[in-house]
């Protein structure tokens, strides 16, 4: 979806017993700004990471910037920030059972930092 964009109605539900004619969705801008920090342990941004903001529904995508930073606008709900992996494999590992999920309630913004272990290599 194009990014912050979202349908409106989220979904309909239509039982069709033959053709079905008349469905419209349109887009609507999401209303509460989700934002973060990717850094690693040491604090460090980690830069131009692509990043999935799910919600079971829907997927958005975004990238941090040269501060590690993020933002997106989605509706209030349940929202999780997940990392593509190939941007971060050799030199960061995602820590198991991270929990970036965040609760977006009406008229408020969340942020939700993420913290990457550094991979190091022992000769």
């Amino acid at each position: 979806l194009y990014p912050g964009m979202m349908p409106d109605p989220f979904y309909h539900t239509v039982t069709v017993p033959g053709e079905t004619e008349g469905l419209n969705f349109g887009m609507i801008e999401g209303t509460n700004l989700l934002s973060g920090y990717v850094q690693s342990t040491t604090g460090a941004p980690v830069p131009n990471v692509d990043l999935y903001i799910t919600n079971g529904f829907m997927e958005f995508y975004t990238q941090t910037d040269e501060n590690g930073y993020y933002e997106a606008l989605v509706m209030p709900g349940y929202w999780e920030v997940e990392i593509e992996w190939r941007d971060i494999v050799g030199s960061y590992l995602i820590p198991y059972g991270n929990d970036n999920w965040v609760e977006i309630q009406e008229e408020m913004d969340a942020q939700l930092d993420i913290v990457l272990y550094p991979v190091f290599f022992v000769y």
